[in-house]
């Protein structure tokens, strides 16, 4: 499906990462993610993520159930 604006993350300074690994807390909730890069791992903390994998994988990664 074509996107109305595909380039609209990177204009407003969102990133694309590849997530290693997903950090929670006793709740299951997402706090941290690990992303693999070239220059090596990176941790992320966050109050909250955004999945925009298409299939749900940082959800999924996280425990979420569907």
């Amino acid at each position: 499906m074509p996107s109305i604006a595909p380039n609209l993350p990177l204009e407003v300074g969102l990133e694309k990462l590849l997530v290693d690994a997903v950090v929670t807390d006793k709740a299951n909730r997402p706090r941290a993610i690990i992303t693999k890069l070239k220059s090596g791992r990176q941790a992320w903390a966050a109050a909250r993520f955004v999945d925009g994998t298409g299939d749900g994988d940082l959800a999924a990664q996280a425990g979420c159930r569907f």
